[in-house]
């Protein structure tokens, strides 16, 4: 017999109390083990080093170009410039769509004449 059934008879068997309970209290002893939402949150996190840009995890900002007030300026009128000629232009006109044809039913003429023609 294989250690699972009887691990299944001695807890189905009624007059096998003690290790039915002896069973039962292993069972939640492993719940112990087990972390839970709390045990999560006394967890400190994880420290990080901060990035250094000598090994390439960070960019270098003293190599990047940086914006002067003038061109910075300028940036901003052309953007100005083209969001007012946006504003200006007038809408496009919606096209007038053509009224629908209906359809014609072509299924019932070809019946009529069927039975004319064995007529």
């Amino acid at each position: 017999m294989k250690a699972a059934e009887r691990i299944l008879l001695s807890i189905l068997s009624e007059d096998d109390e003690p290790a039915y309970q002896a069973l039962y209290e292993e069972y939640v002893r492993g719940f112990d083990t087990i972390p839970v939402l709390e045990d999560a949150v006394r967890i400190p996190p994880r420290r990080t080093l901060p990035a250094d840009f000598v090994r390439g995890e960070r960019r270098d900002l003293r190599k990047q170009e940086r914006l002067d007030g003038y061109t910075q300026r300028e940036a901003s009128v052309a953007e100005l410039e083209l969001l007012y000629t946006e504003y200006t232009t007038p809408a496009a006109e919606k096209r007038k769509r053509k009224p629908s044809r209906a359809k014609k039913k072509s299924g019932g003429s070809r019946k009529r004449k069927r039975k004319a023609d064995a007529a």
